[in-house]
């Protein structure tokens, strides 16, 4: 039976039902005037009357426009011919819908969350705005399918945003300036291109930054880009630039620019033109990579470089099948530390200019081809240390056209080593051979013995230093070693003529043609361990690993060799069967 109290508590339960559910269906009364209010954007004016955004406002009594404040969604079914369109106070995302062809005077700006545009009825939305403040303005803008034309004047800005993204799917974006005095897409954050058009009118031209991020952009699928600037960068990333799909062709300084690495792939076509003294078609502040059969056309103005990684300080990687066209007067088709060229149809063709400008290595590799312009240098070496310059592979070739040089190492700094290995090929057939044939400056030319080199005075295969001996093995004798290994695998290209041992400690030396060599003059009782090298024509390769430690020792000691053995055997024997005879 319960007690007193508990039957208390047990009512006091069931009296605060009622009350619980009248708080719960209150709440739930109330949630939708809290959760999903009137829209949050307090202002939006249009054509220069400002507007309660919390109140809907149709178009029934606004021809031209109409304000949503479930969606805060304006749709524009009219023109504004003056003072713009304004969203203020507040926050929300605001959704923007053009009907049809429609124009607004003096510009549209959104202070408070993000702008989508978007329209139905083939939309085409034409603004523009005089003065300095940009023509579409927003935190960040969304684009996706209408064509939007956009006129800015007085050195502005024809579409900004103020801290955030632009991001475009679909669509066509046109850029212009009446006074040919403004910048185009000047966005604060990234910009992200993943469909649609952009351009710029070449009549009424854009004089600053055709289109700038703060951050990154990333332009991708089927989008199209078409802008020219004359004062200033085509496209710039002050951080980095990703080209993954699609055409992009720019014009300015700089045409095509990232502080930080460009990389083209997902087979891009890309035009990049740089006008202006000294201008680069391309320039990246770091890095510079190049593939999946994507084909890149790219000139250099006066002395600018049609592909610049951070004025030689950054690499490049071609690759994939990539096919990079480079045109420049006075600068170089690619300037970099370190270029790779590689894979089957991959191919680097200089069209005017030296075609690589390289302060590092060069590796042509995996059947690609490097081509120079007729009468030029193809790569022309300027490091200030030790620079290797490979071709390696079957189908790799770096081609000098007309009387054009291969490799120019005049005014390298450092060593300079040209490797032909693989069946790799250097051709100059009309250059002029100076030193090491096709190469004019002091080096080494090196090879496997399959690879060629040829100038107008013939063809060299040629040869490199032979790989090192392996597995190294020592025996002891008295005062002695013997010591075997394997011929190396690869011999450089030319017959190995000698071995050479050589004994740690004493630096004892023997020498042999076969694999197997006998140091004499050891010290009985020290421990000695050997390395060996082999020698060809070119020259004496590495040291091999070192042998097992070994310890020479006279017969006395124990260690005598095995035919001192069998004499003591006899001696002893002798000994015996003298001794066996006197006791008869």
């Amino acid at each position: 039976m319960q007690t007193l109290k508990q039957t208390r508590t047990a009512r006091r339960r069931i009296l605060s039902l009622p009350l619980a559910l009248t708080l719960v269906i209150g709440l739930l009364t109330l949630a939708p005037l809290t959760a999903f209010a009137a829209s949050s954007i307090t202002y939006v004016s249009v054509g220069g009357t400002q507007y309660n955004a919390t109140v809907d406002q149709p178009s029934s009594a606004h021809a031209d426009w109409d304000w949503d404040t479930d969606t805060n969604t304006f749709t524009l079914t009219g023109n504004i011919t003056a003072n713009g369109i304004q969203f203020t106070g507040g926050t929300g995302d605001v959704t923007f819908v053009v009907n049809g062809t429609r124009s607004v005077v003096g510009g549209i700006e959104s202070q408070v969350g993000k702008l989508t545009l978007s329209g139905t009825n083939t939309p085409v939305l034409n603004v523009s705005r005089t003065g300095v403040d940009p023509v579409l303005l927003a935190n960040s803008i969304d684009i996706s399918g209408l064509t939007i034309n956009v006129d800015a004047t007085n050195y502005s800005i024809a579409v900004a945003t103020n801290n955030g993204n632009f991001t475009m799917s679909s669509g066509t974006l046109n850029l212009s300036s009446t006074d040919n005095t403004a910048n185009g897409l000047v966005i604060s954050g990234d910009i992200t291109i993943s469909g649609g058009t952009i351009q710029t009118d070449g009549t009424k031209t854009i004089a600053g930054a055709a289109v700038q991020a703060n951050g990154d952009i990333n332009i991708s699928g089927a989008a199209t880009i078409n802008v020219k600037s004359t004062g200033g960068a085509g496209i710039e990333a002050r951080k980095s630039l990703t080209i993954s799909g699609g055409v992009v062709t720019a014009e300015g300084f700089r045409a095509i620019s990232a502080a930080n690495d460009i990389d083209i792939s997902g087979n891009s076509t890309v035009n990049a033109t740089g006008t202006g003294t000294n201008a680069s078609g391309i320039f990246a502040g770091s890095n510079i990579t190049i593939k999946d059969a994507s084909k890149v056309t790219t000139t250099g103005a006066d002395t600018g470089h049609a592909l610049s990684a951070a004025a030689g300080t950054g690499d490049v990687s071609i690759s994939g099948g990539a096919v990079v066209t480079t045109n420049s007067a006075a600068g170089a088709g690619v300037l970099a530390k370190n270029i790779t060229v590689d894979g089957t149809g991959t191919t680097l063709t200089a069209q005017t200019g030296t075609a690589i400008d390289a302060r590092g290595d060069v590796t042509v590799s995996g059947g690609a081809t490097v081509t120079g312009a007729s009468g030029a240098t193809v790569v022309n070496l300027r490091g200030a240390d030790a620079q290797t310059v490979t071709v390696d592979g079957s189908d790799s070739k770096i081609e000098a056209a007309g009387t054009g040089t291969a490799i120019d190492a005049s005014r390298a700094k450092g060593a300079v080593t040209v490797n032909v290995i693989h069946t790799g090929a250097i051709n100059a057939t009309g250059g002029t051979a100076v030193v090491g044939t096709v190469v004019v400056g002091t080096v080494t030319v090196t090879g496997d013995g399959t690879g060629s080199v040829t100038d107008a005075n013939g063809t060299t295969n040629p040869i490199g230093l032979p790989g090192a001996p392996t597995n190294v093995t020592a025996t002891a004798g008295n005062a002695r070693a013997t010591v075997t290994f394997d011929a190396p695998a690869n011999d450089g290209g030319a017959e190995i003529t000698l071995y050479t041992a050589t004994s740690n400690p004493d630096g004892i030396t023997a020498t042999d043609t076969e694999p197997s060599i006998t140091v004499t003059g050891l010290t009985n009782g020290t421990e000695y361990t050997f390395t060996v090298t082999a020698t060809n024509d070119a020259g004496t390769s590495e040291p091999s690993e070192v042998s097992n430690p070994v310890t020479p020792r006279s017969a006395s000691s124990g260690g005598c060799d095995a035919g001192a053995g069998l004499m003591a055997l006899a001696a002893l024997a002798l000994l015996g069967a003298n001794r066996s005879g006197k006791g008869r």
